[in-house]
């Protein structure tokens, strides 16, 4: 495998992507960049629109309720498989 196919391969690891026929993957393939980001990185917050389309290949994306009193509600969690873990963890700020 070349350097640059190291990416696409990488890229083919999230479900959701790998099951793109190949005429829409070669349509989307030429948008996609890699990000890294520790645990614990926000890549949304509240209010404000989501800027990028996030597809996850070895993390899980958590979907969090924010309350006006500032608890938390995990409400789903994302991952390469694209399947939505719904369960309920409350924090209180």
């Amino acid at each position: 495998m070349s350097t640059n196919d190291a990416p696409i391969a990488a890229a083919l690891q999230n479900k959701l992507l790998a099951a793109l026929p190949e005429i829409e993957w070669r349509r989307v393939q030429q948008y996609l960049s890699f990000v890294e980001s520790p645990a614990g990185t926000t890549i949304c917050h509240p209010g404000l629109p989501l800027e990028h389309a996030y597809f996850p290949t070895t993390s899980i994306i958590s979907v969090l309720h924010v309350g006006i009193d500032g608890a938390w509600t995990e409400i789903a969690t994302i991952g390469k498989d694209w399947h939505y873990y719904v369960y309920i963890l409350t924090k209180r700020s």
